[in-house]
Formats: C-alpha cells, sequence, structure tokens
C-alpha cells in the first residue's frame, strides 16, 4: 500500500471518563492504579499549573498538592460518587481541584500522603511531557487559563496518539511532516513546503496531503477525547467549539467539523 493512501483508523485507546469508569468497575487496587496512573499522565500538568499559578509559585509545594489531589481519586468512597453522566470531565476536574485548595489553604498546610506505590512521579512525567516549566498566564481569569492549559494537554495527548498511529500504520512521514510545520513553537521558524519536501525527499504533493490528512486524524483525536469528557451531544458541541473552535455537527451518527 502507498505511504499516503489511507487506512481505516485504530480502536480508540480509552478516555478520561472511561477511565474513571474503569475504577468504578473493578476491586482491586492495582487495576484502579493502573486506570489512574494513565489519567493522571494525561492531565497533572493543567492541575499543576492552576496550582503553581495561583498558591505561592512553589514547585516544591505544587508537586505535593497535585500528588495529594490525585490521591483523592484513589479512595473507593470518592470515586464511586463520580457520574460521568452529569457533566463535563474539564469543569468536573476544576471545581474538584478549587475545593480541594480551598481545604488546603483553610487549614494553611499541605498534608502530605506517602503511599507505598505513589500514583504518580513527578520525574517521570518530566521526562515524558515536552515541557514542565509553567508559562506566564496568558489569561487574566483563572478558569480560563485552565483551560488554556486542559487545551494544550488534550493536544499533546492527541499529537502523541496520532504519532503512535502513524508508527502503526506505518505511516510516520506523515507524522513528521506535520510536526515539522504545524507543531513548531515559533511560526516565523515554519519551514516551507518545498523546504520539507527537500529535507524529507518527497514531493511537494506528497507534504500538501501528509499534512492536511495528519490534521484530520488529529481532529478526529481530538473530537474523540472530547467525546468521553462529556454527557450528550450538545455538550460535546459547546465543549469543542469552546476549546478549538470546532463545530461539530451530528446527521446521521456522524461528527462534521467546521
Amino acid at each position: 500500500m502507498n505511504e499516503f493512501q489511507t487506512r481505516q483508523p485504530a480502536a480508540f485507546p480509552a478516555t478520561s471518563w472511561c477511565l474513571v469508569r474503569g475504577c468504578q468497575a473493578v476491586d482491586e487496587d492495582l487495576e484502579i492504579r493502573a486506570h489512574l496512573q494513565e489519567l493522571v499522565s494525561r492531565y497533572w500538568f493543567p492541575v499543576y499549573s492552576f496550582i503553581y499559578r495561583n498558591w505561592g509559585r512553589n514547585v516544591e509545594q505544587s508537586e505535593d498538592w497535585t500528588q495529594e489531589f490525585f490521591m483523592t481519586f484513589l479512595e473507593k468512597d470518592w470515586i464511586q460518587s463520580v457520574d460521568a453522566d452529569k457533566g463535563r470531565f474539564r469543569t468536573f476536574v476544576l471545581v474538584a481541584l478549587k475545593r480541594f485548595l480551598g481545604n488546603q489553604v483553610r487549614a494553611q498546610r499541605a498534608r502530605k500522603r506517602s503511599p507505598s506505590q505513589p500514583l504518580l512521579s513527578i520525574e517521570a512525567l518530566r521526562v515524558e511531557n515536552s515541557h514542565f516549566e509553567v508559562p506566564e498566564a496568558a489569561a487574566t481569569d483563572t478558569s480560563t487559563q485552565f483551560d488554556d492549559d486542559w487545551r494544550r494537554a488534550v493536544i499533546e495527548t492527541s499529537s502523541r496518539r496520532l504519532r503512535q498511529r502513524c508508527v502503526r500504520e506505518k505511516k510516520s512521514i506523515r507524522y513528521e511532516l506535520f510536526a515539522a510545520y504545524d507543531l513548531v513553537t515559533d511560526a516565523s521558524e515554519r519551514p516551507t513546503y518545498q523546504a520539507l519536501a527537500e529535507r524529507f525527499q518527497v514531493s511537494e504533493s506528497q507534504v500538501t496531503n501528509g499534512i492536511r490528512w495528519s490534521r484530520l486524524q488529529l481532529k478526529e483525536l481530538i473530537l474523540n477525547e472530547l467525546r468521553d469528557q462529556v454527557a450528550s451531544e450538545e455538550d460535546l458541541r459547546e465543549e469543542a467549539w469552546h476549546l478549538f473552535q470546532i463545530r461539530v455537527g451530528f446527521r446521521d451518527g456522524e461528527n462534521r467539523g467546521g
């Protein structure tokens, strides 16, 4: 099969509410921990950034509180009280985080827990993620800034899955073209299609087709992630537009972006 021919996408991995439901469905701590480890690896950074920006800009305390916040997911009674059918996962996390921090501030101390098997390793997360330093807030409102950080986390998770899909389907060059063009941090350093064609020794039409294909795949992955973070199609439409300005229509069960 030609490198630029289309294949059916592979099955989508477990997403946010799916992982929470998985924690509710099993009794074994190791199974719960596995679900939560995956959940934390995706969305620790928006939580860490929110704590760091709004509570003293202290790295050690922010790490401790991030660890403790996610440790509450291990409390069986708390997990069982979460209803994935009653809201958006992003909103749920932000509300829970504000409540948690309010309790911490009122207590005027961070209550540290020392589990025999920590839920997350901050050092491991530093290695796995492309960034760790918290950027200066672009928004004055803390909830708006949390949304910005959440959007970045969704993009990074979806981009990682896109790369994995391309490797699995032997289309790695498509991701490499996409990353070299769309994932540059400084737009002034973005190469031309001609430069990419020369660099990767492909035609300009292959560059165009590869980047277009990757963008469509990334959009699909983003929508799949959002779909499992909301309780209804209406919420999906609002969430997709609020976070990514993607218009999602529903016709005969099919999602369409504008």
